[in-house]
């Protein structure tokens, strides 16, 4: 499951550890409205700084493999590429399951973040508390199901000096910005 590249490690671990904390920042919050402990409801959305730390971690460390061409790493392998240009290996982050459900861990620790921030004069409050637990949840959920089943830090299985590249969709034009469609197509009939 881990890679052995530092990249991997680091990306891996970064993983678990936003696991870690949305499980403890949603089982602290349960605890302080069950007791109805007011210290450990406003400490409970101190998590959500966590969560977005981890998300950052895990994401940066997927760029730096994506721009240094790690190809140790089977996601790697799989979107980068010696041929293209430095952006499009930026962009190739999002090009596949792997790196998107990444970038959506990301954009949820942002709105975790954003949600802790902007009821922090309300931490107090059970209904804030149930909705930190809610959030807290669905990023345990996208956490595990990146450090276990879509991993984007497993290592690849053989040794490679170049990858396929990006989606074609995605090389040569503005198109850079947006998520590809599925290159297999399904006829309806």
């Amino acid at each position: 499951m881990l890679a052995t590249s530092l990249n991997g490690y680091l990306g891996s671990s970064a993983l678990l550890v936003g696991l870690a904390v949305c499980v403890f920042g949603a089982f602290q919050l349960l605890l302080g409205i069950r007791q109805h402990d007011t210290r450990l409801l406003r400490a409970g959305s101190r998590y959500a700084w966590g969560v977005l730390g981890a998300a950052v971690v895990a994401f940066a460390v997927m760029e730096r493999a994506l721009i240094t061409r790690d190809f140790s790493l089977k996601y790697v392998q799989q979107v980068g590429s010696t041929k293209t240009p430095p952006l499009y290996n930026v962009t190739a982050l999002w090009t596949a399951l792997e790196g998107s459900i990444l970038l959506w861990v990301l954009v949820l620790g942002g709105y975790i973040a954003a949600v802790a921030y902007r009821y922090r004069s309300r931490r107090e409050d059970p209904l804030v508390s149930w909705a930190m637990i809610v959030l807290y949840a669905i990023a345990a959920f996208f956490f595990a199901l990146c450090a276990f089943w879509t991993n984007p830090f497993q290592a690849a299985a053989t040794a490679a000096t170049e990858g396929r590249g990006p989606n074609p969709l995605l090389q040569n034009h503005v198109l850079v910005l947006f998520h590809p469609r599925p290159s297999t197509s399904v006829t309806w009939g």
